[in-house]
């Protein structure tokens, strides 16, 4: 690189470690089946909690000081909100399909937030939220019983095995072409994204792939193609900026599939974003 150019990503650099030094909000994504922004926003301005707008995703995400639990929050109870940083449910309200899918696989689907934004966006559809960890697993289906997705299925399999997921796809849709519409993969990942949130990582000087993480990511996101159904469409997420483990992850997967091709792709930048950082890409299948 030129000198200016090191000089430009120093400070870009900077500017990231400086943001990530900083205690984040809580986003609370409003669950617009129960409730609108307007009506939270008033509701917690009621018990004295005042809320703004994001500047990734709008009004979707109300943030809110620091403080105490969200379950005590107004409108917890009846599933008002889950607690979702703005960057994950921009990757969901992001997404761009030909037409509204009718089967989703929500794989590595834990805690819950992206199974229950797409059970939000898409009323009609089955989804099948699978996690290898029951115990993690379980606060999934806590989260659909309270936000009311009665929609939301639990299958706690190996999401890289495909075999058994799609005999699950089969008894949602019996009769219907094997494999799901869509498929939503927020694979394990460094993590260095949440870096505000988690300040153990900072002591990680392990590269992704010394633990195993992009060989496990490229084997998931095999297992998610496999999954789906001619023309559907794969969301890969991972909250890191490293490259190995967004873009060259996605890369490497079209020089090996090439007849996908991959329809959107985006960074995101804590300073920038005000949000986690974090890589999300669309792939479709032919």
């Amino acid at each position: 690189p030129s000198p200016q150019q090191a000089a430009d990503g120093l400070a870009a650099a900077y500017a990231w470690g400086q943001a990530n030094l900083a205690a984040p909000a809580v986003h609370l994504r409003v669950n617009l089946q129960r409730t609108s922004p307007a009506t939270l926003s008033e509701a917690l301005a009621a018990a004295g909690i005042q809320a703004q707008p994001s500047p990734l995703t709008g009004p979707l995400n109300l943030a809110v000081a620091r403080g105490g639990a969200p379950a005590s929050l107004p409108g917890y109870l009846d599933g008002h909100f889950s607690v979702q940083d703005p960057a994950a449910t921009f990757a969901v309200a992001r997404l761009r399909l030909a037409q509204a899918p009718s089967l989703i696989v929500d794989l590595c689907a834990a805690p819950g937030g992206k199974s229950g934004h797409l059970a939000e966006i898409f009323p009609a559809a089955q989804i099948l939220a699978v996690d290898v960890n029951p115990d993690r697993l379980r606060r999934v289906g806590e989260a659909a019983a309270r936000l009311g997705h009665a929609h939301v299925h639990l299958a706690a399999l190996d999401g890289t095995n495909p075999t058994p997921l799609l005999a699950q796809l089969q008894q949602l849709a019996p009769g219907d072409a094997p494999g799901a519409d869509l498929v939503v993969l927020d694979a394990p990942c460094s993590g260095m994204g949440t870096l505000r949130r988690h300040v153990e990582l900072r002591q990680r000087d392990a590269p992704p792939e010394a633990t195993g993480l992009l060989a496990l990511q490229a084997q998931l996101l095999e297992s998610a193609a496999a999954l789906l159904r001619p023309g559907g469409s794969l969301l890969y997420c991972v909250c890191t900026p490293i490259r190995a483990e967004g873009p060259a992850q996605i890369a490497a997967f079209v020089a090996r599939h090439p007849d996908w091709h991959c329809s959107d792709a985006r960074q995101l930048w804590t300073d920038v974003d005000g949000c986690d950082s974090f890589y999300l890409a669309t792939l479709v299948r032919p």
